[in-house]
């Protein structure tokens, strides 16, 4: 097999094993979209009072979520956690594009359920719809891209194969690094960090004036973590015999960029 058909990863989808990710990735989503949509339902007519709730609603509903889903699919439930597994070499193309299709169409599910649940009186102006609160435009891309930088990092230390120094649950963490994100975030950029989460309200209240960011700052921030985490945090040597890094096309972009950073800490 050439190092094209291994970085496609065709072979991904000769056994039924790939169902069971994918159902996983569908159903993590749906109940993180659904829980944290929910809970920006009127919880409070002040913003302010609002942003603890939401926070620990995301955070905990991820954390939950995931430590049920993580043996079926790796609970990515993040097209930008994808995104950055298959620029590291931990995901193959075609995996990466099913899963982010799956966690589009869990989200979609979870934020149509809110509406249809939530009645419309409770309803405020279609909450659960990611848009710039009090920053530009600009300002909001970078709070996007700052807080899942954190997020990606956070999530790759958690499944990182060559660390036995982590003695708490990884899905916890992850959750609370989500809660602290939207802690930091949610009054300035709605705090996404995630593209699915964004895209399930966007479609369902036909709202996408601003969706552009939470494609664009959560990929860009979950890429910049996964290149960060791979090259100044993680033992690569201890990685080479785990096999992680097996795309040719993948191996061949990232001494790319070992390269580059080379370049630039040697001056």
């Amino acid at each position: 097999m050439n190092g094209f058909q291994t970085f496609i990863g065709v072979e991904d989808f000769k056994t039924v094993e790939i169902l069971r990710n994918l159902f996983g990735e569908f159903l993590g989503t749906f109940l993180y979209v659904f829980v944290g949509v929910m809970s920006t339902v009127s919880l409070s007519k002040s913003l302010i009072t609002s942003v603890i709730p939401v926070a620990f609603a995301f955070g905990l509903s991820l954390s939950t979520v995931s430590h049920v889903v993580q043996r079926a699919s790796g609970a990515h439930l993040n097209p930008a956690i994808s995104i950055s597994c298959l620029v590291v070499g931990e995901i193959k193309f075609l995996k990466c594009l099913c899963y982010m299709l799956v966690q589009c169409c869990g989200a979609s599910s979870g934020a149509l359920s809110v509406v249809i649940i939530a009645s419309r009186q409770s309803l405020d102006e279609e909450d659960g719809v990611s848009h710039p609160l009090f920053v530009g435009v600009w300002a909001a891309l970078v709070v996007e891209i700052c807080i899942t930088f954190l997020m990606v990092i956070v999530f790759k230390a958690m499944n990182d194969p060559t660390r036995n120094d982590l003695n708490l649950s990884g899905p916890l963490v992850v959750g609370l690094s989500v809660a602290s994100g939207h802690l930091v975030g949610y009054l300035l950029s709605s705090s996404s960090m995630n593209p699915a989460r964004s895209f399930g309200p966007a479609l369902v209240n036909l709202d996408f004036k601003y969706h552009w960011i939470y494609w664009i700052g959560p990929i860009l921030g979950g890429v910049l973590g996964a290149i960060y985490y791979a090259f100044g945090m993680q033992d690569r040597e201890a990685l080479k015999p785990l096999d992680r890094l097996d795309s040719p096309l993948t191996s061949a972009f990232m001494e790319y960029i070992a390269f580059c950073l080379d370049l630039v800490f040697a001056n």
